[in-house]
């Protein structure tokens, strides 16, 4: 079934598997990055209604350089909207194709609040590392912050 934006060959691709169906997507799980300077991690979980959920994400930049925080994030399409708790407008919207999530560059300055000085969301892009709830789970806060203990479940 074709999309009202959808092209012929988009619609072919989708059919064949190769690429994904992002009405048929369940972000729930763990994803991380590795990178030089440290590992950014996010967890998605079930929320209360269909379509939302929770999470707890975490960006390391490097020494001293990070943001933690968590909240509700609601999907639409290929698209999931992060909205963090205790920051009155801190929402970012992220790409989201079933293996990875890419958030967008564009932060609300408002977000500034869950990181530390020249550290931000802005751009955080991570894989996918597990499926599950379980995995959800074991993505734990490594700071205080923000009404969230040190070593908390993010997604507990």
């Amino acid at each position: 079934m074709s999309r009202p934006s959808e092209s012929s060959l988009e619609t072919a691709a989708r059919d064949a598997g190769v690429i994904a169906d992002s009405d048929a997507l369940n972000p729930v799980g763990s994803y991380a990055r590795r990178h030089e300077n440290g590992l950014h991690e996010l967890c998605i979980a079930p929320g209360p209604a269909a379509n939302d959920y929770v999470f707890g994400m975490i960006a390391d930049l490097g020494t001293g350089l990070s943001c933690q925080g968590r909240g509700r994030v609601s999907e639409s399409a290929d698209t999931l909207r992060f909205v963090f708790d205790g920051v009155p407008n801190c929402a970012i919207d992220a790409h989201y194709d079933g293996e990875g999530i890419r958030l967008s560059g564009k932060v609300p300055p408002q977000c500034a609040a869950l990181c530390s000085a020249r550290a931000t969301f802005a751009g955080l892009s991570v894989l996918r590392s597990g499926w599950s709830r379980q995995d959800a789970r074991r993505v734990r806060a490594r700071h205080a912050a923000k009404g969230v203990a040190e070593g908390e479940l993010l997604c507990g």
